[in-house]
């Protein structure tokens, strides 16, 4: 984060966030593929030669990892993307040769194991840390990550090309991505995740281990090819607990001092560090989608099968858990929504799920659906098309360091956030006074910030903690008024309001993976890496 000028950035509110520069609008129909696809021939890889000393840092690890996993598979099964998909991905997610700060590695710089990533080695002349460049996409690479994606998404019932865009918004699919807020890996696992889901209590039933050890003992019993591939590396799924140590559920861990708590900041590498990563990390990820599922939809895993109200599932069979109890269906069918899919409104909950929690995305789509039929607004199925809706005028309510930035910064962020401010007309709240109220707390900020470079840094920190304070809580006044009134707006729109008032993470986040997915069908053609419905009815 950088401090300079008069520009004051936040310490409390700033969050690192892999956003989409830009949208497509664009649709493709190509024919999607059939029957076995063959491993993608024409895909591009680097070489050890080509990325030199500073990006072959994996190398040696990937080279323990499991042949299983490391090596080309001649083809997969029918439905799963080719591996072309996670070449592009890795390719196209940022700058290969440019250093970055969400990359890290789990070795020193002679080469011994850490238990906690670095994000460099060194500093420059200036003081700055000399980050990473991306690790070398080689043939190995990229096959170490393809095989543990595929297999886990065929051993667990998980649609993988409904992942694409999302893994592809937040780690590039790459095995070191560590994102500031301690997000980690291939699936970006965030503290929450792990502590509050993955290693909670299943069901959270006393009697239950935690969701990992359970939905693992249930991957053991299936006698899926896929799942014994898993099985024979227990790396995946086992960890190196301390002597005198054990693994724990995070409940068993508030009153247990010799519980080993995998899920902490200071051991993160356990879901970084190769050869037992990238599978760990994607199976972990794999966990807490499964979680999220059988909130979502009422699914269980039962040895490798999925059932619902105690049957195998059968794909078009209408969903249980916050589907049906909320009978999203009906209610969007009533309101004027022409087809209304169960499989687009599980993938909204779902995908924003990972983003700001599970319960945030279900009582988001509750709230739009109750304040429509309340005022008697009728619904279109445009009014779901995330691909084609511009949400980003909304920034200025949404995110903290828009609103900021106008506040704090040059007197043309100022005009431009004042500018932006006339978007509330759309909800006929009365946009010239609160323009009047932006203009207030410009003033306000300039006269809290005159003359603070000469105070000591500490007492800096002080003022500007205070002052971001007083401000952001003017920003949640805004959202509280705004919230109810967003309904008459579209759900993409509405559901970054929602997001912002709700659930932490990054307003805009379905928006953000929907360009993701537009990139992608545009780039390798229709349902090639992609569902073939995807955040729109």
């Amino acid at each position: 984060m950088q401090h300079s000028g008069r520009t004051y950035f936040a310490y409390a509110f700033c969050f690192l966030s892999f956003a989409a520069f830009g949208y497509y609008h664009m649709q493709f129909n190509t024919d999607a593929p059939q029957g076995k696809t063959e491993m993608a021939s024409e895909a591009e890889f680097e070489t050890p030669q080509q990325c030199g000393d500073e990006r072959n840092y994996l190398e040696k690890d990937l080279l323990q990892i499991s042949p299983e996993f490391r090596n080309t598979r001649q083809s997969v099964e029918k439905g799963q993307p080719p591996r072309q998909c996670v070449s592009y991905i890795m390719k196209n997610f940022a700058s290969l040769d440019t250093p970055m700060s969400f990359r890290s590695q789990c070795r020193n710089e002679k080469g011994e194991k850490l238990a906690a990533p670095v994000r460099s080695f060194k500093t420059n002349a200036e003081g700055k840390p000399e980050y990473f460049q991306s690790p070398c996409v080689t043939e190995t690479y990229v096959n170490s990550v393809y095989n543990s994606l595929v297999d886990v998404a065929e051993c667990f019932n998980i649609p993988l090309k409904e992942l694409f865009p999302k893994l592809f918004n937040e780690s590039g699919l790459h095995i070191n991505t560590w994102a500031s807020g301690g997000d980690s890996g291939v699936g970006q696992l965030t503290d929450n995740a792990l502590s509050g889901d993955v290693f909670e209590r299943y069901n959270g039933e006393e009697k239950n281990p935690s969701g990992f050890e359970w939905y693992v003992a249930e991957m053991l019993k299936s006698d899926k090819p896929s799942c014994k591939r898993i099985a024979n590396v227990p790396a995946a799924f086992t960890f190196a607990v301390p002597a005198g140590q054990k693994l724990c559920s995070t409940e068993q861990a508030q009153n247990d001092p010799t519980c080993y708590r995998v899920w902490r900041k200071d051991v993160r590498c356990e879901f970084l560090a190769v050869p037992a990563n990238p599978l760990r990390n994607v199976l972990t990820t794999a966990i807490l989608y499964k979680n999220n599922q059988q909130r979502t939809t009422g699914i269980v895993y039962k040895g490798g099968v999925d059932y619902l109200d105690g049957q195998p599932y059968q794909k078009g069979t209408p969903y249980g858990g916050y589907i049906r109890r909320s009978d999203y269906v009906e209610r969007m069918r009533k309101l004027g929504v022409s087809h209304p899919d169960q499989e687009v409104i599980k993938q909204m909950i779902m995908s924003l799920g990972f983003n700001a929690g599970i319960a945030a995305p279900k009582n988001i789509l509750d709230d739009y659906l109750t304040f429509r039929e309340k005022s008697q607004l009728k619904l279109a199925d445009s009014d779901f098309n995330f691909q084609d809706t511009e949400t980003g005028k909304w920034a200025v309510l949404t995110n903290f360091r828009t609103f900021w930035k106008g506040l704090s910064g040059t007197n043309d962020d100022y005009r431009a956030a004042l500018k932006s401010v006339e978007v509330f007309n759309v909800l006929k709240m009365d946009a010239k006074k609160l323009q009047g109220r932006y203009a207030e707390l410009r003033t306000y900020v300039q006269k809290q910030f005159k003359g603070i470079d000469k105070l000591p840094e500490a007492e800096q920190k002080k003022i500007e903690l205070a002052v971001q304070t007083y401000v952001e809580k003017e920003r949640k006044t805004w959202l509280d008024n705004s919230y109810e009134k967003a309904a008459r707006l579209t759900f993409p729109e509405f559901v970054r309001i929602g997001h912002a008032k709700k659930a932490g993470g990054a307003p805009g986040y379905l928006s953000f993976i929907a360009v993701k997915y537009v990139e992608l069908e545009k780039k390798l053609g229709h349902a090639t890496c992609t569902e073939d419905k995807y955040l729109k009815f």
